[in-house]
């Protein structure tokens, strides 16, 4: 089933949102390449601020914020699935259909990452949490999991790869388990850079995107991508626009 968001509470949201980012002066590191995690660790006491938006016949929001505690720690929060509808102008809640993933959701997200040498990291990390709905009995845990293996050839080329688990709250129908990898390439550093990344799978966030990433600032930067579905998969094309903010 599919509730409407009424507008009250989405400007609630965008001005929490807005305020969190506004007062977030220092953030390191890209999280995510589009999908998949770089095991970049925000630094100890900095706060770390991403938004991507998928677009095609919905617009999908997805924002993450995350505390860098030290240690190569960071704690935060994401809120996920925030879907508008771009035909009937409509906010979208889904609480009830557990063959696709539910939204909006909130959760807390963790991860740990171990340098080995300068050329290898490892990361291992959860975003988990629960659906947001005003049904109590429509509650449901919600998890994806994940380790990677990050590979530095050279300063300018980072190679990543490794393995995921997601629950069907957060995955809708098809695998669970499954692998992911991508890659990020200065071509002019801190000006240009291009990457892309892949989830294997037939579930929802089966996809892979190629893309780029444009830095107008040593704080800011925006990524651009086109999102192609996994063959039986239920995904569809869309335009991603991701906007990060951090400090060099």
């Amino acid at each position: 089933m599919r509730l409407f968001i009424s507008l009250k509470h989405l400007k609630r949201f965008v001005y929490i949102s807005c305020l969190l980012f506004l007062i977030s002066k220092t953030c390191v590191a890209q999280q995510n390449l589009f999908n998949v995690v770089t095991t970049d660790i925000t630094d100890s006491a900095k706060l770390f601020f991403q938004e991507q938006l998928n677009v095609n016949a919905q617009t999908s929001s997805n924002a993450t914020f995350t505390w860098g505690l030290g240690h190569g720690f960071e704690l935060g929060f994401n809120v996920f699935g925030v879907n508008y509808d771009n035909h009937a102008h409509n906010f979208l809640k889904n609480d009830t259909d557990h063959t696709s993933p539910l939204g909006p959701i909130l959760l807390i997200n963790a991860q740990k990452a171990f340098e080995l040498n300068k050329h290898f990291k490892i990361g291992i990390g959860t975003q988990s949490g629960i659906n947001l709905t005003q049904y109590a009995k429509y509650i449901r845990p919600v998890t994806f999991s994940y380790a990677t293996l990050v590979y530095h050839p050279f300063h300018t080329l980072k190679l990543v790869g490794g393995a995921y688990y997601g629950d069907k709250y957060f995955l809708g129908t098809g695998n669970q388990l499954g692998g992911m990898a991508g890659f990020e390439w200065a071509v002019i550093e801190h000006h240009f850079h291009l990457q892309a990344d892949w989830l294997y799978g037939t579930n929802s966030s089966s996809v892979w995107v190629p893309g780029a990433v444009i830095y107008f600032t040593q704080n800011i930067s925006i990524s651009l991508g086109w999102q192609f579905p996994n063959p039986n998969s239920p995904n569809q094309q869309a335009f991603v626009f991701e906007f990060t903010f951090r400090k060099s």
